[in-house]
This record gives structure tokens, C-alpha cells and sequence, in this order.
């Protein structure tokens, strides 16, 4: 594999092909993240474990949710639709982004933002149908390890703690597990998805076929997984570098705004740079998606090509 040659490639694409970064930012929406909450609070009396604490906070949160009912619903069919509108757009220029690389690459690409992203609505129901394999199978590792989990709990509540010193190891092992399981099965939906869009192949012949290209080349795509895991912490570097350097003059404005205002100048300017900052970490973030979508396509081709 030529890595240098790849790497060179996939920028002079996206440097000669402009289409590609608003792609990418699509792309970017749910390509390589996640996210998560937390919830707390405090107040009160506190919790004291009894049945009166428990019936009052159940009572509270039923007495809640009844007086609330119709917005809870309401709530939760707009998230449902507009997540269903971000899979929509992020899967559609996923798959463009694979097929604009493939059409450049064979030097018969005329394609602007519009025509690649019409292409790839046809793969949308096989990019969600793939992502949905990938993610019960992850789920199902995961239930798995916290029911065994769970249950040497219950046994040394039940036996003796000291069940507990082997509940240690076997965690530490179990949670190991899932995290190589996680990092093979990224990889494996990586060349899966350009499998769907190269290939034209249906999702689990997909799954088959790039099981098989990763056994067969475990080291090239390794090492391409490191290049990638390096790109990423350049990127990570340079947003941080961006945020710091605009956003805190950025602020340090908006406090002068304030004084020489007031708060509504204040917040009409916080509005405006906030989205405008917004935009440009997103736009940033596309680049780099972009770029490391196109790393992965070149690579897919060359392993390929190879076999």
C-alpha cells in the first residue's frame, strides 16, 4: 500500500472537488460520533431508601407526566421525525461521498453536490439496514456482559462477597472485549458501506464480503485504522486550536457588548456568533469527514485491486 500517495490523493480531491466538504459536513452528522447525558439534581430533604421517599418520587414523576402528557407526545414525534430526517441526510452523503470518489477516480466525474447526493438516496435503506446490523449486534454483546455482570453481583449478595475479586478480572477482560468488538465491527462497516456503493451488494453480502477483505488484509487495514486514529487527533487538535483563539476573542467582545449596551445587544450578538461559530466548528468538522470518508475509499479500491 501506498500511503503517502493515498494520503496526497485524498487531499488534492477535496482541494480540487468542493462539493465534496458540504458532503462531508451531511456526512458528519452521524458518521463517527456519539452522545450522551446526564441527569441529577438535589434538594429536599434527600433520600433516605425508605418506601415513603420512593412512593413520593414515583408519585411525582406519574403526577408529572399525566399533567404533561400531550406535550411528552408531541416531544417525542417531532425527535422521532428529525432523527429520521438526520439519518435521511447523513446516509444519503455518506454514500455520495463513496460514489463521487469512485466516479473521480475513474476520471468520469462531472458531478456537482446536487447530482451525488440524489445518487445516494438509492442506498439509504441499505446504509440504515447495515448500521442496524452492526449496532444490535453491539447491543447484544453489551446486554450480555451486563447481565453476567449483574448476575455475580447477585451471587455475592447472596453467597459471599468475596465473589466479588472474581467479578474484577473478568470485567476488566469483558470490557476489553467489547471495546475490540466496537473497533472491529467500525471497520468492518467501513468497507461495508463502500461494499453497498462499489460493489452494489445487499447488506449482509456486504457484511460477508468485507469480513473476508478484513481477515485477508488485517495488516494494511491496521495500519490504515492508525492513519486514520492519527487524522482524527490532528483534527481533534486543530478545532481545539480554532475554538480557543476565535471563540475567546469571540467572548471577551461579546462581554464588552454587554457593558457598552446592555443585555439585549449582548444577546443579539451572542445569537449571531454563537450560530456563526456553530457552523464553522460543523463545516471544519466536515472537512476532516470528508477527507478521512475519501482515505477509506481509496483504500477499499486499492485492497481490491490487490485481491
Amino acid at each position: 500500500m501506498k500511503w503517502a500517495e493515498i494520503l496526497k490523493k485524498s487531499f488534492e480531491y477535496l482541494k480540487k472537488y468542493r462539493y465534496l466538504w458540504f458532503l462531508g459536513a451531511l456526512a458528519a452528522l452521524t458518521e463517527g460520533s456519539f452522545g450522551g447525558s446526564y441527569f441529577g439534581g438535589s434538594g429536599g430533604r434527600g433520600w433516605s431508601g425508605g418506601k415513603e421517599d420512593f412512593g413520593n418520587i414515583t408519585g411525582a414523576v406519574s403526577n408529572w407526566v399525566s399533567s404533561h402528557l400531550v406535550f411528552i407526545s408531541v416531544s417525542l414525534i417531532i425527535l422521532f421525525f428529525l432523527s429520521i430526517v438526520i439519518l435521511y441526510i447523513s446516509y444519503c452523503a455518506q454514500a455520495a461521498l463513496i460514489h463521487s470518489i469512485d466516479k473521480i477516480e475513474s476520471g468520469k466525474s462531472e458531478e456537482n453536490f446536487f447530482t451525488a447526493f440524489r445518487i445516494g438516496w438509492r442506498y439509504f435503506w441499505r446504509f440504515f439496514g447495515l448500521t442496524l446490523a452492526i449496532t444490535l449486534i453491539i447491543a447484544v454483546a453489551v446486554l450480555v456482559f451486563v447481565g453476567v455482570i449483574l448476575g455475580f453481583v447477585v451471587l455475592a449478595a447472596t453467597t459471599s462477597w468475596w465473589a466479588l475479586l472474581v467479578l474484577i478480572p473478568f470485567g476488566v477482560v469483558g470490557l476489553l472485549a467489547i471495546i475490540a468488538l466496537v473497533i472491529y465491527l467500525n471497520l468492518i462497516i467501513r468497507l461495508a458501506y463502500r461494499g453497498l456503493v462499489l460493489k452494489n451488494q445487499a447488506v449482509f453480502e456486504s457484511l460477508a464480503k468485507s469480513r473476508k477483505l478484513f481477515h485477508h488484509n488485517f495488516g494494511d487495514i491496521l495500519i490504515a485504522w492508525l492513519i486514520q486514529s492519527a487524522c482524527g487527533i490532528v483534527f481533534g487538535i486543530a478545532i481545539v486550536i480554532i475554538a480557543v483563539f476565535v471563540g475567546g476573542p469571540l467572548i471577551m467582545l461579546g462581554i464588552g457588548i454587554f457593558f457598552a449596551t446592555g443585555p439585549i445587544g449582548a444577546w443579539i450578538y451572542g445569537s449571531v456568533a454563537g450560530i456563526a461559530f456553530l457552523l464553522a466548528i460543523l463545516f471544519i468538522n466536515g472537512l476532516a469527514n470528508a477527507y478521512l470518508s475519501t482515505f477509506w475509499t481509496l483504500v477499499y479500491k486499492t485492497l481490491n485491486s490487490k485481491s
